[in-house]
Formats: structure tokens, C-alpha cells, sequence
């Protein structure tokens, strides 16, 4: 069970982009991101311990590699490193470095750590290793092997926190993890979506070209604007056969003029007024309004044809 980490970061220079330097409580190592443009100036004390230490490059398809090191003045070795890119002596070019030092640190021991990172880097995969050659065979005792062991965990934590995951293994999916497919293009790829992002499964296939985008004079592009640009179809707006039946009966009411005084008489005493048709009753026969308050009131005259 992994237990919380305190961690320190100090901006030495009020900004995130210079020189920044981590501790964790209880462990007597240091971590230095140092940018190369102020390695030459640089007069600091604690980077100049022993220890090992970490150059980010960055290629130029951008792809992310990293030399790693060990050295008894990490700031003199560092020195060493413009100096041979000066001479054409290295030929890579990296921008910041990444140094950790300890009070405790020897030089068998900065050796096995060197050892160590670069073993742990290849395996992870995520930066390309630049260093050629390590002292894989240092011997050490069993108590100085797991006393490093543990001088590498927590510089796997600080790095992660500077923001180089070049120590954390690449997810890996299991019988639980939701797999996505991308096909097309003469591409077959699966990937899922992880803590980091998204990572694409081994077997995956890429296209080896680039799809044709589309152009102002390209048809396929015309045809999509002239489909983009017609007017959507309204939905039909006539009511339903209910409220068709009852939008007619209200029209025939409204054409029913509502009857004066004089009018206000039996209809078998007064002329029969021609009232428009409305429904039919249950035997068949039209029945008729005579009175709009009638019909308000829910009453129905019969007149018979």
C-alpha cells in the first residue's frame, strides 16, 4: 500500500521556467531543474554535491529522449556537456537538466543509480535513452542496495512532479479496460483512455498518408455547403383528426350570431333560421345550434330536416 509524500518546491526564481528545487520530508536527497541557459552562471552550493542527473532533449520529429548521468560535481559535469556540443563532440542538444544529490551519495553509489534509472527508463519506454555505457557491475551490500532502491522510488515521485514521467511504466490494459477501435484509412488501431491519457495498444496500425482535406473549388465540398446551406423543412402543422373536429365546431359557432330579443322565441313560433351544419346526432339526423348560449350551457336543439 503506497503512503503520502510531502513534497517541497521552491521557485528559486519567482518562476516556474528557472531553476526549482524539490525535497521530500524525511529523505536527505535534493532534487535541481536547472535550464541550460543558466548552468554557466550558476553558483549554487548543493548542485555541486555528488550525484546523478538527467538532460531532457527533444528531437526533431518530437520525439522525447534523455541522457542520464552521474557525476561527483554535477555542476562541473554539466559544464562539460556545452562544452562538448560546442566542440562537436555530442550531438544532441538538450534543454534542461534534472539533478539529484544526497549527503550520504559516494561514488559506487551514484554509479548504481545510474544504473538503475537507465534500466528503469529503457523498460518504461516512454523517453528514448541516450547513455551508451553504465557500471552495471558495481557491488554493493544489501543494506546500500536497498537504501538506494528507496533514493530511486522517491526520485521517481520527484520527477513526476517536476513533470517528466520518464520513471512511470505506460498503462497497461486489462480484462476490465474499455477498448476503443479506429478504422480507416487503411488504419486499424485500439487504445483506452488512461490516468495519463490515452494510450494506443501494441499492433496498431497508422495510415501512411494523410487524408485529403477538403478545398473551396473541391465538388465534395461544394455538394456539402449546398446540403449545409438548404432551408430545413418545416414539420407539418396540421392538427391531428381530434383537434381538426373541434376546430370546426368552434368555426361554426363563431358564424352562429347570437340572437336579439326579439329572436328569444320558441322555434316552432318563429320562422326556422338557417343555421350551418355542425354534426350529427345518434339516429343520423342533423341537429342544429339555435342559441350560442345554449350551446355554452351544453344544450342542443334538433330540428328535423
Amino acid at each position: 500500500m503506497a503512503h503520502g509524500k510531502t513534497t517541497e518546491m521552491f521557485l528559486v526564481e519567482g518562476t516556474a521556467d528557472g531553476l526549482v528545487t524539490a525535497e521530500l520530508s524525511n529523505w536527505n536527497g535534493k532534487a535541481i531543474r536547472i535550464p541550460r541557459t543558466e548552468v554557466d552562471a550558476c553558483q549554487r552550493d548543493d548542485i555541486q554535491g555528488v550525484g546523478v542527473y538527467l538532460l531532457f532533449c527533444k528531437d526533431d520529429n518530437g520525439a522525447d529522449s534523455v541522457y542520464i548521468g552521474e557525476a561527483e560535481n554535477i555542476l562541473k559535469r554539466l559544464r562539460q556537456h556545452l562544452t562538448d556540443y560546442k566542440n562537436d563532440k555530442e550531438q544532441y542538444y538538450w534543454s534542461t537538466a534534472v539533478c539529484f544529490v544526497g549527503t550520504d551519495l559516494n561514488k559506487a553509489l551514484i554509479r548504481y543509480l545510474e544504473w538503475r534509472l537507465v534500466d528503469k527508463t529503457k523498460k518504461c519506454g516512454r523517453y528514448a535513452v541516450l547513455t551508451k555505457a553504465t557500471y552495471g557491475s558495481t557491488v554493493l551490500k544489501e543494506s546500500q542496495v536497498a537504501s538506494m532502491e528507496e533514493f530511486l522510488d522517491n526520485i521517481a515521485v520527484l520527477l513526476n512532479a517536476l513533470g517528466y514521467r520518464v520513471l512511470v511504466p505506460v498503462k497497461k490494459s486489462s480484462s476490465k479496460t474499455k477498448v476503443l477501435n479506429c478504422i480507416g484509412n487503411k488504419a486499424q488501431a485500439k487504445g483506452f483512455v488512461s490516468p495519463a491519457g490515452f494510450t494506443v495498444m501494441s499492433g496498431s496500425t497508422v495510415s501512411d498518408h494523410l487524408a485529403d482535406h477538403f478545398t473551396p473549388d473541391d465538388h465534395r465540398y461544394s455538394a456539402l455547403r449546398s446540403v449545409s446551406r438548404e432551408p430545413k423543412k418545416r414539420e407539418s402543422r396540421r392538427p391531428a383528426p381530434s383537434q381538426r373536429h373541434l376546430l370546426s365546431q368552434v368555426q361554426a359557432l363563431r358564424q352562429c350570431r347570437i340572437p336579439d330579443k326579439a329572436d328569444r322565441q320558441p322555434l316552432h313560433e318563429r320562422e326556422a333560421r338557417a343555421v350551418p351544419h355542425v354534426q350529427g346526432n345518434d339516429d343520423g339526423m342533423p341537429w342544429q345550434v339555435r342559441d350560442i348560449r345554449h350551446v355554452r350551457q351544453g344544450q342542443k336543439t334538433h330540428v328535423r330536416a
